[in-house]
């Protein structure tokens, strides 16, 4: 069915940077699977950003981890705006 918990760091991370008790938040989570491939789509708003967090590790291992599973056969397109941050992921399931 594709990799374990793959999705779960996206979902975590929308949570951790998107989430602000000071400002209105949002996420949002959808996921479909239609001829053989998985589409998973994370959009979440951005809070305020503290200094001393690390950017870029998780996503970084997650990339590699999904090359090595698949290859050229998956898509993961990052869009981000000072509001918001969306993630897409597709893959053969």
């Amino acid at each position: 069915m594709g990799p374990p918990l793959i999705m779960t760091s996206f979902i975590e991370n929308a949570f951790k940077h998107g989430i602000s008790y000071e400002q209105k938040s949002f996420i949002r989570v959808r996921a479909s699977i239609d001829g053989g491939m998985l589409s998973f789509c994370c959009i979440n708003s951005k809070a305020q950003q503290r200094t001393d967090t690390q950017h870029g590790l998780g996503m970084d291992n997650t990339r590699k981890r999904l090359e090595l599973l698949y290859g050229d056969a998956y898509s993961l397109v990052v869009h981000e705006t000072p509001n918001f941050y969306e993630v897409k992921l597709t893959f053969p399931v």
